[in-house]
């Protein structure tokens, strides 16, 4: 293999002692700590893959400038720590840091890798959420770092979250598995009792301007909310809670919560309860000149247009084409039509002539 520049290269007996936790090795004064594989991993790198606590503890008694080293990923030792979750070593490594003055005015947990991700990004990403938790009350100031995509922790908390369907479609399938596999082993181990609604709320209660903040895609952490088929109320309640504004940001093509609302059919029980909320969108257009009844005509989304009809949606609006949700809703097909009537859609557009809508229907 060839020598790194400025490092020894690993050989196969160091490599294995930090893989299986044989920290016996560590006394040999042929150890240095400036031993590097391939990849440019140090023994740290190896060992917190393999959750070898004892040999960790005993490796930054020794080294402790290994806390800081990044790989060829430009991953620290924490970021492999948050892809395993282990909060014990977590502990280890922020303890290391704080008692070596050789380390002082370093905050290795907030070096990026080669995506730009903090090891609060990553620990999000991989579901590791007491881990990450644990880094957000060591440092608050985590929440407002942004990855290479633009996104921040709270970004990634939404898009990776852990629900408590999750959890059960996963012990289901574990379960599916064993059940159908030979050897006779019938136990499974339930997956860990964790739900992102807690880390959702600790990440907005920290710096609750980040739900404004827009990613690469020009979403902010509420528009990726709602683009959701299936709607997490929990985490738009919060965010709209601690950060109210945030129903004002559009995305990069203008479009509001109540536009990205459209892609998906909502069923009504839903959209009644946010109705409030969105109320102050139901006409506003994006940089076409649509309408969220623009687009709800487009994606045939009967439940929307309900909804639309409901809190006197106006369907008269026109886009940069000069076409109106009204002209659109002439274009789709009489059973189409009818199935809106069959909805039992009562409610009032604002045509010139103040009819029931129900009526603008039949005269289409």
């Amino acid at each position: 293999m060839e020598k790194m520049e400025g490092t020894k290269v690993m050989d196969n007996e160091l490599y294995k002692a930090a893989m299986n936790g044989d920290s016996t090795i560590l006394t040999s004064v042929a150890v240095t700590g400036d031993e590097r594989t391939e990849t440019k991993a140090n023994i740290l790198h190896i060992a917190i893959r393999h959750d070898r606590y004892d040999f960790i503890k005993t490796a930054l008694g020794k080294f402790p400038q290994l806390v800081c080293q990044s790989n060829l990923d430009n991953n620290t030792p924490f970021h492999i720590g948050a892809k395993r979750g282990n909060t014990k070593i977590l502990e280890l490594l922020v303890n290391c840091y704080k008692n070596k003055a050789a380390l002082e005015g370093l905050f290795p947990w907030r070096v990026k890798n080669s995506e730009g991700n903090t090891a609060l990004h990553v620990a999000l990403m991989c579901a590791k959420l007491q881990f990450a938790e644990n880094l957000l009350m060591i440092d608050p100031e985590l929440t407002a770092f942004v990855n290479n995509s633009g996104e921040t922790p709270l970004h990634l908390a939404i898009r990776y979250r852990v629900i408590d369907s999750d959890r059960e479609s996963v012990l289901y399938a574990m379960k599916l598995i064993i059940t159908n596999s030979p050897g006779g082993i019938s136990k499974v181990k339930s997956p860990p009792k964790e739900s992102s609604e807690h880390t959702i709320t600790l990440l907005l209660e920290k710096k609750p301007s980040v739900a404004c903040m827009r990613d690469s895609d020009g979403l902010t952490p509420l528009l990726r909310a709602a683009l959701f088929k299936t709607p997490d109320t929990s985490t738009i309640a919060s965010i709209l809670n601690y950060c109210p504004q945030s129903i004002e940001v559009c995305d990069s093509s203008g479009k509001t919560f109540f536009h990205l609302l459209t892609e998906h059919l909502h069923r009504d029980e839903y959209l009644l309860s946010i109705q409030e909320t969105i109320q102050s969108l139901k006409n506003h257009q994006d940089f076409e000149g649509n309408t969220p009844a623009h687009l709800a005509v487009k994606n045939r989304n009967i439940f929307m247009l309900r909804f639309l009809f409901r809190v006197s949606a106006n369907f008269a609006i026109k886009n940069k084409e000069g076409v109106s949700a009204a002209d659109l809703l002439q274009q789709q097909s009489k059973e189409f039509r009818n199935l809106l009537l069959n909805n039992q859609v009562q409610s009032h557009c604002q045509c010139s002539h103040a009819q029931p809508f129900t009526f603008c229907i039949w005269h289409i």
